[in-house]
């Protein structure tokens, strides 16, 4: 099981990423809508993808989890 991680703060975005990653049984997502939201979920779990907003409010891509 492949789990991914979708950052973004439009819902609408993260919605449309999730149903097309959906198609696969073999992939587990999970959704942030903040910088701080994501830096939570990759100190929960390991991530093997994380698909990342790199315009988020008040964050700088790179540097909201751990890059």
């Amino acid at each position: 099981m492949m789990r991914v991680l979708v950052v973004d703060d439009h819902a609408i975005v993260r919605s449309g990423i999730r149903r097309l990653l959906s198609e696969r049984t073999d992939i587990e997502v999970q959704e942030a809508a903040s910088g701080e939201d994501a830096l939570r979920a990759t100190q929960a779990a390991a991530r093997r993808l994380i698909v990342l907003d790199l315009n988020l409010p008040g964050w700088a891509g790179w540097n909201c989890c751990g890059g």
